[in-house]
C-alpha cells in the first residue's frame, strides 16, 4: 500500500451537511481543463506516479502549477525545497520525527498551499529538468523509495570511506540502488562525479540536504518563480459541513485552471486511513450525476479505488485517475487549493 497519508492533517467534528441536492444534466455541462492548453496535452496524457513515498502534496501543487503557467512543474522539487524548509525548522521538523509513520531519512507528508508557497519563495523546476515520473512502472513498484534508499546508502558509504568517486562512476562492487545511472535517470543532466560530489559535501546532512542539493545541480539556471499576479488561494469546508468551494472549483475548471483537493484517503478506499492529496481537473454529466475526474499520483491502473459509490465506469486506468460524484467529494473534500490570476 502507497503512503497516503499527509502528516497533520485533523479536522474538527463537523456538523451534519446540509442535504445534498442533485445537479441536472443541464446544470453539469462538460468542462475538461485538460483540453485548455494544447501544449500541456502530453502531460495530462501522462498518469502521475508517487511511487511509494507519501508526496501527493507536492504532486497536487505541481498540477495547479503546470495548469497556471502553461510548463509541467517538477514534483520532485517541490518535495525537496519543501522538505529542506521543515529541516531548517527545529519545531517542524520535530513534530515530523514524532508523527511520520516511517523511519525514512527524508520527510513524508504536507499541504498542498505550503508547496505553493514554497514555490513562490525558490521557484520552480521544469518536470524535463528533474523528472517525477522517471521511476513510474508500476503502483506498487516502489521505484522513486529505492532511489532514495540508493541516495541515502551511498551518503553513508561515502561518510564510511567505503565508496570512492572512481568505483562510483565506474561502479565497482555497486549495488543496483546505487549505480551512477540509476541515479542519473531521476537526476539525467548532472553528471556522475557531480552526483558524488553533491552527496559527499552533505554526507554529514540528513538526506533532505542532499537531494536539496542535487535538485539545485539539476535544475540550475532552469528555475524560475511564479508571475506576481498569480495568487494561490485556499478553501475550507464550511463548519457546518456546507461546500462554497465547488462554485470556485467550476469557476477554476471553466479558465483552464485545475484544483487540488485535500481530504481523508477514505475518498478513494472506504478501508483506508490517513489523508490524501490529489487534483480535480475535469466535470461532466455520467451515469446519471454530475461527476469529476481526480487526476490522481497513483500511475496507470485502477487498485486504490474501493467505495460503493463507485461505479466500474468511473476508474479511467489509462489516464491515471477517477471520476467520482459529486455527493461522494462533497462528504470528503475539507479544503482546496487553486492558482488564479489577479486581476
Amino acid at each position: 500500500m502507497k503512503y497516503l497519508f499527509t502528516i497533520f492533517l485533523s479536522y474538527s467534528a463537523l456538523a451534519a451537511p446540509p442535504a445534498f441536492v442533485e445537479r441536472t444534466e443541464q446544470q453539469c455541462s462538460t468542462v475538461d481543463a485538460r483540453t485548455a492548453n494544447p501544449a500541456l496535452a502530453e502531460h495530462w496524457a501522462t498518469p502521475r506516479d508517487q511511487d511509494g513515498v507519501g508526496w501527493c502534496y507536492a504532486y497536487a501543487a505541481s498540477e495547479v502549477l503546470t495548469a497556471a503557467t502553461g510548463t509541467p512543474v517538477s514534483a520532485a522539487d517541490l518535495s525537496y525545497s519543501y522538505n529542506r524548509s521543515i529541516e531548517n525548522n527545529f519545531f517542524t521538523s520535530l513534530m515530523y520525527d514524532v508523527f511520520s509513520p516511517t523511519n525514512e531519512d527524508y520527510y513524508e507528508g504536507g499541504f498542498v498551499g505550503s508547496a505553493l508557497k514554497r514555490a513562490r519563495r525558490d521557484g520552480m523546476c521544469p518536470e524535463s529538468r528533474l523528472p517525477s515520473q522517471s521511476f513510474q512502472m508500476s503502483w506498487t513498484g516502489d521505484q522513486l523509495r529505492e532511489i532514495l534508499r540508493g541516495v541515502q546508502i551511498l551518503r553513508d558509504q561515502i561518510s564510511e570511506k567505503s565508496m570512492t568517486k572512481q568505483n562510483f562512476v565506474d561502479c565497482v562492487d555497486c549495488q543496483a540502488r546505487v549505480r551512477s545511472a540509476t541515479f542519473q535517470s531521476f537526476f539525467p543532466d548532472v553528471k556522475a562525479e557531480d552526483i558524488f560530489d553533491a552527496i559527499s559535501t552533505n554526507k554529514n546532512k540528513e538526506l533532505n540536504s542532499v537531494l536539496y542539493t542535487l535538485a539545485q545541480e539539476q535544475c540550475q539556471d532552469q528555475r524560475t518563480t511564479p508571475s506576481p499576479q498569480l495568487k494561490f488561494k485556499n478553501m475550507k469546508r464550511k463548519s457546518n459541513g456546507a461546500h462554497n468551494t465547488f462554485p470556485t472549483m467550476d469557476r477554476i475548471l471553466a479558465a483552464g485552471g485545475v484544483v487540488a483537493i485535500s481530504g481523508p484517503s477514505k475518498m478513494y478506499d472506504k478501508d483506508m486511513s490517513g489523508g490524501h492529496a490529489t487534483t480535480i481537473v475535469a466535470r461532466s454529466f455520467r451515469d446519471g450525476k454530475c461527476k469529476y475526474f481526480v487526476r490522481n499520483s497513483w500511475g496507470r491502473g485502477c487498485y486504490g479505488y474501493n467505495d460503493p459509490s463507485f461505479t466500474s465506469n468511473d476508474c479511467d486506468a489509462a489516464a491515471g485517475g477517477i471520476w467520482m460524484n459529486e455527493e461522494h467529494l462533497k462528504t470528503h473534500v475539507r479544503e482546496i487549493d487553486y492558482a488564479e490570476m489577479d486581476n
